[in-house]
């Protein structure tokens, strides 16, 4: 059964959905495929997190959490702030969980809230994750300190969503890297 994406935007006024093009309705098209590109995999890692050590199983509930954050951080009380923090933090933990991944017994926790340093030593233990330089830098725009913990700082809600988007990206390559991984484990 085909369905009409316009009808599947919530609270999308009437007047709006018949004013869209088929330009701009494939443009929303595919950044929900992006979307589920990212979320996808880290679904099924919620599912399979089996294959995770313990500390890095509750360390991934703790990034999904922060994820969720992110977006309702954005969608119900529309602060940009607490989204971009909470998209830096779920990148920040699955990076971690790469780390030690990659590097078992590294201790993660001296990187604290660093995650331009923590990427790059990453990338030296794993240059083959340097793809994920792009989004780990519009992170760090957005955040490069704590500060935004402390003190209001001015961001657009477009800047939060640039941050989710990336926060996301990682998360979920990171997801179906480690979901192939152990399938092809099992071959």
């Amino acid at each position: 059964m085909a369905v009409r994406l316009e009808e599947q935007i919530e609270d999308l006024p009437e007047d709006v959905a018949k004013s869209l093009s088929p330009t701009e309705l494939r443009e929303i098209a595919d950044r929900g495929a992006a979307g589920w590109v990212a979320f996808g995999p880290l679904y099924n890692l919620g599912i399979d997190d089996h294959i995770l050590s313990f500390e890095d199983r509750e360390l991934f509930w703790r990034a999904s959490e922060d994820l969720k954050l992110a977006a309702l951080s954005l969608k119900q009380l529309e602060s940009a702030q607490m989204a971009i923090f909470h998209a830096h933090e779920a990148a920040e933990k699955m990076l971690k969980i790469a780390f030690r991944r990659i590097s078992p017994g590294i201790a993660v926790e001296k990187y604290q809230h660093n995650v331009d340093k923590l990427f790059g030593d990453l990338q030296k233990a794993a240059p083959d994750l340097n793809w994920l330089g792009k989004s780990v830098r519009e992170l760090d725009t957005q955040m490069p300190n704590m500060q935004i913990r402390y003190r209001e700082l001015r961001r657009t809600i477009q800047e939060a969503v640039v941050s989710f988007n990336a926060a996301s990206y990682i998360a979920g390559s990171l997801a179906c890297i480690w979901l192939f991984d152990d399938k092809r484990k099992g071959r």
